[in-house]
């Protein structure tokens, strides 16, 4: 009986996950320097004709390679407007941050500011990459 609950339970939720991992697109990644507060910019490969077809409605980050501190996440608009995104500030090797929602509905992003460095003590630089959901 648990068995089939167990069973049931995991075929449920890959099915509610599903979706969401359709519509992720890798929007690009950066390495995080080791001097504080740097600042990397990734340059989003987006056409922003018809919004609703594509754009994000919210972004979410992941690090690998190494520790991070991220201080700051900004992202810019097709309209050429800024946001500053609530995001926490230390992430460890491995982790990933929740879905941070965009303002407004389906939003076309041009450009993603990423303020933060590596800690570790390997001397590995830690690697975010930003992942949009349609």
């Amino acid at each position: 009986m648990f068995r089939r609950f167990t069973v049931m339970v995991l075929a449920l939720s890959s099915f509610a996950s599903a979706p969401a991992l359709a519509n992720e697109q890798l929007l690009g990644r950066v390495r995080l320097s080791f001097s504080e507060r740097d600042l990397d910019i990734i340059r989003v490969a987006n056409r922003c004709g018809n919004g609703s077809q594509n754009g994000f409605r919210a972004i979410r980050l992941v690090v690998d390679r190494a520790d991070a501190d991220i201080e700051g996440l900004f992202v810019q608009y097709g309209n050429g407007r800024t946001e500053r995104l609530a995001v926490r500030q230390r992430f460890r090797e491995g982790s990933s941050s929740r879905y941070i929602d965009l303002a407004g509905n389906r939003r076309c992003l041009t450009g993603i500011a990423i303020v933060g460095d590596t800690r570790n003590r390997e001397n590995r630089q830690a690697r975010v990459r930003v992942f949009g959901l349609r």
